[in-house]
């Protein structure tokens, strides 16, 4: 499991399948879930001032996670 901080109260956590979750750092609960990658990520880093996060899977793609709308905003 990878984790990153993103401002705010928010910790992002992936899993081995490709599925990111948001988790409010205030209540101990999954806030939000980032689905798209087919494999394992490998990699998360925070862009807080764009309010995205990025990630790299095993599935060779990186995204750019739009964090407010839970959505991936671009696909490399």
């Amino acid at each position: 499991m990878r984790t990153c901080f993103l401002a705010g109260q928010t910790l992002f956590t992936a899993d081995v399948n490709g599925q990111i979750l948001g988790w409010s750092m205030e209540r101990a609960e999954v806030k939000s879930r980032l689905l798209g990658h087919t494999d394992v990520v490998l990699a998360l880093c925070s862009l807080p001032r764009l309010g995205m996060l990025a990630s790299a899977s095993a599935d060779a793609t990186v995204r750019l996670w739009d964090t407010v709308r839970g959505t991936a905003s671009s696909v490399f």
